[in-house]
This record gives structure tokens, C-alpha cells and sequence, in this order.
């Protein structure tokens, strides 16, 4: 057996260890913790929070900034990996027909799975964010949501560990080369026009960088309540 062969065996031991349950509160719980839709309150006030400890000029780069992050994220895991490495999602797998738990018959998009887009755009956009923002709070806040957000892929069945893991790895390089981008973005601005609207190395202490864990256990108490009621 070869590296690559022994590698996949692991990954695929270590996807039905962890890999759905038995409890019902579980399932429901991961398949409305991975939806997007789902975070949209916390995508608000996140938004709010930028806005309210920067410059309209400096929010606004910010936020093309995490545009950016994604892009390359998302290009790299779906635009690159996946066509070019074609490694078949769990759910797709012939070889695991019967095996895997499927959550609802929960799909996710496309063939294969290789690199984790989930993966790379939650830790791309959460790395940046904590390297901006510098709360303790804020970042827990954040590395719990992105650990979870990726792990519910694995539970629901359309990747496996090591299509999460290579999609942190995408997301944790491209949130830190954007950050950098950002900050010499932002001295170049500064230092040629000695513009107030500029500041390199800003600290968020407002009670606003609060407002983030709360919405995020508010948001996840009511998953928890809804995936009760399933």
C-alpha cells in the first residue's frame, strides 16, 4: 500500500467514526448549523461592528477585503483542487454506499469534495477578522463557529476529514496573506496622504465586539431549540 492509499484509508476510518449518530437532536442540529441562511444575523452585526469602529472609507475596504478572501478561497478549494484532484464526496462514493449517514438526504453541490469550500471560506474570513479585530472574546467566538461550521461537513457526510482539513489550511494561508495585503494597504494610504481615514494598526474596544458572541449563542439557542422540536 502506498502513502497516498494508507492516507485515504485513515481519512475514510476517521469519516465513519465521526460521521452522523444515533440521536436525532444531533442531526438536526448539524444540518441547520451548516446553512448559510442560518448566519445571517451574525453576518449583520459583524458588518456593524466594522462599520462602526472605522471610516466609511475604511469599511468599505474592508469589506472588499473580505470579498477578496473568499474569492480566493473559494477559487482555490472549488475553482482548483476539486476539478484537478476529483476526489468523489463520501455521499458520491460508491464504495461507502450504505455506510455514510445522510442527514435528511442532505446534498451538498457538485461531484467531488476535495478541497473543503466551507472549510476555507469560514476560516479564510474568521482569520481575518481576528487578526483586525484583536478581542479574545471575538476570536473564541470565532474559532468555535469555523471549527463547527467545518466539522458539520463531516457529520453530514459530503466530505471527509482531510477535505476540511486541506480547506482550513487554504482558508488560514489566504485570511493571513489578505490581512497583510490590508495592512500595507492601508500605511501606503495613510503614509501618502496622511489621511485620517486610514489607520494601520486600529484596536476594536467598544462593548460592540460583544455583540458577536451574543448573537452567535443566540443564534445557535435557537438551532438548538428548533432542532428540539424535530
Amino acid at each position: 500500500m502506498n502513502l497516498t492509499d494508507y492516507l485515504d484509508a485513515i481519512d475514510k476510518k476517521l469519516l465513519l467514526a465521526l460521521n452522523g449518530s444515533e440521536c436525532q437532536f444531533a442531526d438536526y442540529t448539524m444540518l441547520y448549523y451548516t446553512k448559510t441562511l442560518t448566519w445571517v444575523p451574525l453576518m449583520i452585526v459583524l458588518l456593524f461592528l466594522l462599520w462602526k469602529n472605522n471610516s466609511w472609507k475604511q469599511f468599505l475596504l474592508i469589506a472588499v477585503m473580505i470579498a477578496v478572501t473568499v474569492t480566493i478561497c473559494d477559487q482555490v478549494a472549488s475553482g482548483i483542487c476539486k476539478p484537478l484532484f476529483q476526489r468523489l464526496r463520501p455521499s458520491k462514493d460508491p464504495d461507502l454506499v450504505g455506510l455514510v449517514q445522510l442527514v435528511e438526504n442532505y446534498k451538498a453541490g457538485g461531484l467531488y469534495g476535495f478541497c473543503s469550500s466551507h472549510a476555507s471560506n469560514s476560516f479564510g474570513v474568521a482569520l481575518f477578522l481576528i487578526l483586525l479585530v484583536r478581542n479574545k472574546v471575538f476570536t473564541a467566538t470565532l474559532l468555535v463557529w469555523a471549527v463547527i461550521h467545518s466539522y458539520t461537513r463531516i457529520y453530514l457526510g459530503v466530505h471527509y476529514p482531510g477535505d476540511v482539513l486541506c480547506g482550513t489550511a487554504i482558508g488560514l494561508v489566504a485570511g493571513y496573506a489578505v490581512y497583510r495585503l490590508y495592512m500595507y494597504v492601508c500605511r501606503r494610504l495613510y503614509n501618502s496622504s496622511q489621511s485620517a481615514y486610514f489607520y494601520p494598526d486600529r484596536r476594536y474596544t467598544g462593548k460592540e465586539v460583544y455583540l458577536v458572541p451574543a448573537v452567535f449563542f443566540a443564534t445557535l439557542s435557537c438551532i438548538f431549540i428548533i432542532a428540539a422540536i424535530h
